[in-house]
């Protein structure tokens, strides 16, 4: 809503946004060192509001591919402890509706995480939880598969 004629107040308010979803995979050249790759996707919906009031809907979609490097500090068969950090890209897809007018942006993003403390439990099949900053947010958790 960039180059609208609009006069008000311009927001945009969160109805529904999906858990960010990831799938990755990681190599071990190493016992403790792992390198790999993530691809993931990410939707949020909403009202775009001028002056409190409901004027149209926007939605943003984002995909991210990024490198990951992560150094195991504890690697035994049913418990890890870890940090991490990845480096890639994120293509933002935006789309703003309102009544006669509809606006589309595309951009790149520079996409980072890093992660302080991760913690995996589990042997083939397992569960895992991590803190850090970057694209994948502060904590998140999940499951997945050690082939």
């Amino acid at each position: 809503l960039s180059d609208q004629p609009l006069n008000g107040e311009i927001s945009k308010n969160i109805e529904t946004q999906t858990s960010a979803i990831f799938f990755t995979y990681r190599y071990f050249p190493t016992g403790k060192f792992s390198v790999g790759w993530t691809a993931g996707i990410e939707r949020f919906i909403g009202d775009i509001q001028i002056n409190a009031q409901s004027a149209g809907r926007y939605y943003n979609d984002y995909y991210t591919a990024a490198f990951e490097l992560d150094y195991r500090y504890v690697l035994k068969k049913r418990f890890q402890v870890y940090s991490g950090a990845a480096i890639g890209i994120t293509y933002k897809d935006e789309t703003n509706e309102i009544p006669y007018y509809t606006e589309t942006n595309q951009d790149f993003i520079l996409a980072y995480q890093l992660n302080a403390l991760g913690i995996r439990f589990g042997g083939i099949a397992g569960a895992f939880m991590e803190a850090g900053y970057g694209y994948k947010g502060f904590i998140k958790f999940g499951l997945n598969l050690q082939l």
